[in-house]
């Protein structure tokens, strides 16, 4: 058996030998590229050029020198002269050129990517909600799980992507709770993920010795999305804000709040994202 430490080595060694070759690999396919770039372009101007040259000198010959001498000539001219100048003009134009096409396809490229941003929507037909009661020590809580289904409709890849949830019960517009998730991974466009997330209150009284949930109670929760951009080293991006609400006198429902609610909401939660890292840094 072969002793760890000369595996290691050996590994180490292929591995530095491989990482030293990736320069070289990089190099010999831009050079491919550049003369490709170059060549393919001239070749084929080249060519149309050479054959109108050729046809035109073949009439103006034999119209105005009909003779034996000017004829051949002109086949060394047409034949091989001509179409050698014209490809080898072409050829150092292009070769000469072809880097900064290079660049600028990629400068396209990068631009196309950075513009091709992901739009996290919520899917309210796809998301659940479960209100339950739960008896505590001193009170007996009314609980709503809910289950967010969000979709990637946009254009671009989330990475290392970060879910945030905030919530708050609209009788209570400045007690706000939050729940943050990580997600060291991609969603690609088009594709589903699926954040759970709970928030209770002290139940109240009902007929018969029950308690539960109010009829006017409302949840209001905002789902904020930031992430990486098409890479997991790419450029930070920040998702709109997702609003959306559920009423317990429609229990099975969640819907976005109309637009007096959100605007009265934006301040209280705005001091209490601003409050967020002081709480942190006491834990």
């Amino acid at each position: 058996m072969i002793p760890a430490r000369f595996t290691n080595s050996r590994r180490f060694v292929i591995e530095c030998a491989m990482s030293a070759d990736e320069p070289k690999g990089r190099a010999r396919t831009f050079y491919w590229r550049w003369l490709k770039t170059a060549v393919t372009g001239a070749w084929g101007i080249a060519s149309v050029a050479a054959t109108i040259s050729g046809i035109a000198l073949a009439v103006v010959v034999s119209t105005h020198w009909p003779n034996d001498t000017a004829i051949s000539q002109l086949n060394a001219i047409g034949g091989w002269i001509l179409p050698v100048t014209i490809f080898s003009s072409i050829f150092v134009a292009r070769l000469l050129l072809a880097p900064y096409w290079l660049w600028r396809e990629m400068a396209d490229k990068v631009a196309r990517a950075e513009s091709s941003t992901p739009q996290i929507i919520a899917i309210p037909t796809k998301c659940t909600v479960r209100p339950k009661i739960a008896i505590h020590t001193e009170n007996v809580m009314a609980l709503v799980d809910v289950m967010l289904r969000l979709e990637n409709s946009g254009r671009g890849e989330a990475h290392n992507y970060e879910i945030a949830v905030y919530s708050c019960w609209l009788k209570e517009p400045t007690e706000w709770d939050w729940w943050p998730e990580q997600f060291f991974a991609r969603l690609p466009i088009g594709a589903p993920v699926e954040f759970h997330f709970s928030r209770s209150k002290i139940a109240e009284a009902q007929d018969g010795g029950r308690y539960g949930f109010s009829t006017i109670d409302e949840l209001v929760f905002v789902v904020e999305v930031k992430g990486r951009l098409n890479a997991a080293e790419g450029k930070i991006f920040e998702n709109e804000q997702i609003w959306l609400s559920w009423e317990a006198r429609h229990g099975d429902r969640i819907v976005p709040p109309n637009a007096a609610i959100v605007k009265s909401l934006q301040e209280p939660l705005a001091r209490f994202k601003a409050s967020i890292p002081k709480r942190a840094s006491r834990c």
